[in-house]
């Protein structure tokens, strides 16, 4: 059985080569991560064709020298079909602001003829006579408040964002500041321009969100992005200001692995220029606005393998492996550039010109599908194979295999169920069972490597992706505690159940009070009891969820949780001395000649020596205090000529209200032999 299930595989594998290239069924419920860059308006099947792909973002070139083309004078009609045809298409638009018209630059030279290329291409930066376009110069005035009408920035993004609110929710400060093909300015000016864009953009609309001019972070291996960052840091307005951007977007072009490890490095580095004690930049979220690979062997591509680039088979595997990566590091979105080739001079789309499908195009279906609504995710590399793991999705657990080597490698996967559905980046299924526990697959070799060092491999080779169907989330519940509890430890217990793949783990949650904020106890825990640490007199609710092997949650509990206890160390005393008497003949018994005392000082005193009830003086004593669990209590009774009669109280757990006496106190006259101590009551 275990042999025909690698065979199985490795047939699939070669099937899939061989097939054709057709559009699986339209991906309707994406979960809105994926989306595409520069998805062309000339034609309404592109944006049938990036909707079926699962795409719902769209993100594109508004130039502000189309808009302004003179000083002044607004023309928003220019895009006004283009972002209702997003709209209608049920993209959401990430509009990138950039492109200084000539009127406002500080530097270069008028491009003509000036190319738009549907709005979708940034016009060049260098003319043919090397001069730099205007489009990428700083423009005038940047440095003013950026309400002065003078700055001219400011009042074409706030203009901008006004006009396109209620359609346009997502505005990039420019495109790759850090490439001077788009800007020609220093990082300060880059960082002047985000600050003004910032504030105009959320002066217009509150509630949209600003990205950070994506940075492309390769020629200068991120020195230009650093210098904008330390310029963040030492800004004392910009934590009022949300360091004057919502989102980091980059780039991320051919290395699969990239979307990982690159994405891993940018958080790093934005950890570096925190603020002391703050986690701020390194908690923005990071988006990836472009991602792609350069096809070779397809018109208009090379017919040659060159450096960074890829066959359409190839491009398939980034698609997939670049989605998964991307969602181990936490990427909020992946844009994907492009859908299709249109008038660049390479080939980076998923689809061709003449509308017919690559690979990729399938790719991204089955990414769009299968890689979407985890609760969480995560990367496990394993010698040459890495293993992403979706958890808790609609679907169930989805693993993502692949093999990063140039020879076929084998990986076995623990199996959460009695059978699993195999898909491959075609969208070809197949359901396969366990063998002693496990799954075992042949993965097939990587083939994409640089021509500069074919050592290097850049794409994994044929991704599988792994659906163990547990969707059903466990139930747990912490069990019953008593309604108090008389000490500050005590145990808490809970348990679970679960039908499927069979509890994991639990998460354990306390609140202080029934005002106060639920907080995490225990978090991912395998135990089923924990001593809790409690305060007197407060009341503690708990409540629990449990996580199953497929990585379903349940629900916390509403309202109070499971279950409540209220630590009480205090007792209500009443103390009582009926009265006191010589005792003659010592034997502790009224009887002969002994006879009633007064004027009998009578104290009740804590561990400590201090008086918890006022000294009392007289024949008998009655009082009703408040007295801790744990601790020992002396009453101690004194009249001149007397010796000292002492009883010790200590207050045990498990009583709620303690009477104490009628006691009859006897007190042995001096200079007679000395009585012990007697102990009325030990509670």
């Amino acid at each position: 059985m275990h042999r025909f299930w690698l065979i199985f595989a490795m047939a699939l594998l070669v099937a899939v080569v061989a097939a054709p290239v057709s559009a699986l069924p339209p991906v309707t419920d994406p979960d809105g991560r994926l989306g595409m860059c520069f998805v062309y308006h000339n034609d309404p099947d592109w944006h049938t064709l990036a909707v079926n792909a699962g795409a719902r973002t769209n993100r594109w070139q508004l130039s502000w020298y189309d808009v302004e083309a003179t000083a002044g004078n607004f023309n928003f009609s220019i895009y006004g079909d283009e972002v209702s045809t997003d709209v209608s298409a049920g993209l959401t638009i990430n509009a990138i602001l950039m492109g200084t018209p000539d009127w406002a630059a500080t530097g270069g030279s008028r491009l003509v003829p000036r190319i738009r290329a549907e709005h979708k291409i940034p016009p060049l930066a260098f003319s043919a006579f090397g001069q730099a376009s205007t489009s990428a110069s700083p423009p005038r005035n940047l440095d003013r408040p950026w309400n002065d009408p003078a700055n001219y920035w400011g009042r074409f993004v706030y203009n901008t964002v006004s006009h396109f609110k209620d359609s346009i929710q997502y505005w990039e400060m420019w495109n790759e500041p850090d490439y001077n093909y788009f800007w020609t300015g220093t990082p300060a000016q880059y960082y002047q321009l985000l600050k003004v864009g910032y504030q105009a953009a959320k002066v217009a609309d509150p509630d949209c969100t600003v990205l950070f001019g994506a940075p492309m972070l390769y020629g200068d291996n991120g020195a230009f992005f650093e210098q904008v960052l330390a310029l963040i840091r030492d800004d004392p307005t910009a934590p009022q200001h949300n360091y004057y951007f919502d989102v980091i977007p980059m780039h991320l072009y051919a290395n699969s692995a990239q979307l990982y490890e690159n994405v891993e490095w940018l958080r790093w580095r934005l950890s570096l220029y925190e603020r002391p004690g703050s986690h701020d930049l390194e908690n923005k979220p990071i988006w990836v606005n472009e991602m792609g690979v350069r096809l070779w062997g397809d018109p208009p591509g090379p017919d040659h393998r060159v450096e960074w680039s890829a066959t359409p088979e190839e491009q398939a595997n980034y698609v997939i492996q670049g989605v998964a990566n991307g969602l181990a590091a936490r990427v909020q979105r992946l844009l994907y550039f492009r859908l299709h080739d249109a008038d660049m001079s390479d080939a980076y789309g998923l689809v061709r010109n003449d509308k017919s499908l690559r690979p990729a195009y399938e790719a991204y279906q089955v990414a769009a599908t299968y890689l979407s609504d985890p609760l969480w995710v995560s990367r496990v590399p394993s010698g040459p194979n890495v293993r992403v793991s979706l958890w808790g999705t609609p679907r169930g657990k989805v693993s993502v295999l692949w093999n990063t080597s140039p020879t076929t490698s084998t990986y076995t996967l623990p199996a959460i169920l009695d059978s699993a559905t195999v898909v491959d980046k075609r969208g070809q299924t197949q359901t396969i069972t366990p063998v002693d526990g496990v799954y075992t697959f042949t993965l097939s070799p990587a083939t994409a490597y640089l021509v500069s060092d074919p050592s290097v491999y850049i794409i994994g080779g044929d991704p599988l992706i792994v659906i163990e169907a547990d969707t059903t989330p466990p139930t747990s519940t912490v069990a019953a505690l008593p309604e108090a509890v008389d000490s500050t430890s005590f145990v808490v217990s809970w348990s679970g159940s679960d039908g499927e793949s069979a509890v994991w783990s639990y998460d354990v949650q306390v609140r202080d009070g029934s005002a106060g904020e639920w907080a995490t106890w225990q978090s991912w825990t395998t135990a089923t009891s924990a001593t809790y640490e409690g305060q007197d007199g407060h009341t503690y609710y708990f409540r629990s969820r449990a996580r199953d092997r497929a990585g379903n949650e349940e629900s916390y509990p509403p309202g109070d949780g499971d279950t409540h206890t209220t630590v009480t160390l205090t007792r209500t005393l009443h103390y009582r001395v009926a009265s006191l008497y010589a005792d003659l003949d010592g034997n502790g018994l009224r009887d002969g000649d002994d006879y009633s005392l007064d004027e009998v000082t009578m104290t009740f005193r804590d561990g400590s020596g201090r008086d918890v009830v006022a000294p009392h003086v007289g024949s008998s004593w009655e009082f009703t205090t408040t007295v801790r669990v744990g601790e020992t209590y002396t009453f101690c009774a004194v009249k001149r000529r007397f010796l000292p009669t002492q009883s010790i109280l200590t207050i045990s757990p498990g009583l709620q209200a303690l009477e104490a006496g009628p006691y009859d106190v006897a007190l042995r006259p001096a200079p007679y032999e000395i009585l012990l101590p007697l102990v009325f009551k030990d509670f």
